[in-house]
């Protein structure tokens, strides 16, 4: 019987040994799980936070979408601004090359126009002076062709 009883407290004791181990399993399982429910909820948090980020990034490419379009119509802008500004500069050199040749030929004949009218009057003295040697000359010759019809015709 005591043997039995020794027998009965050695198991005894096995089982309360093999409950001890098992009770610090079960208490280092749970340390896991905290642990594990610890690392989960850090995950939580950060896919939180890089879904925050990846929204605020989508955000940010759409502005930067909007602002590259106004961009492109500012600059399409600005440019047809430039070739109708060129546009007018070419027109206006233009206007100015000719005006500048205007100017050059007015200049060249206000400068000449005291020569040309000192030409004419020139001209109009040697007129006036070939008419009235052309009339001397008839009122010359006239009497000399009636003397040599008369001296040539005997009758």
């Amino acid at each position: 019987m005591q043997w039995t009883i020794q027998l009965k407290d050695k198991q005894i004791a096995v089982m309360s040994e093999k409950l001890n181990s098992h009770l610090v399993l079960f208490s280092s399982v749970e340390k896991e799980v905290a642990a594990v429910k610890q690392v989960l909820g850090d995950v939580h948090c950060l896919v939180g936070e890089k879904e925050n980020v990846v929204a605020d990034l989508k955000d940010k490419v759409q502005r930067i979408s909007v602002l590259e379009k106004d961009f492109v119509e500012n600059l399409n802008f600005l440019e047809s601004k430039i070739s109708a500004y060129q546009l007018e500069l070419r027109s206006r050199a233009r206007i100015i090359y000719e005006l500048k040749n205007r100017l050059q030929d007015e200049k060249l004949n206000s400068s000449f126009q005291p020569h040309l009218e000192e030409l004419n009057k020139t001209l109009l003295v040697k007129d006036y002076a070939i008419d009235r040697l052309t009339s001397e000359n008839q009122v010359i010759l006239l009497p000399m062709f009636l003397i040599s019809g008369c001296l040539e015709d005997p009758n």
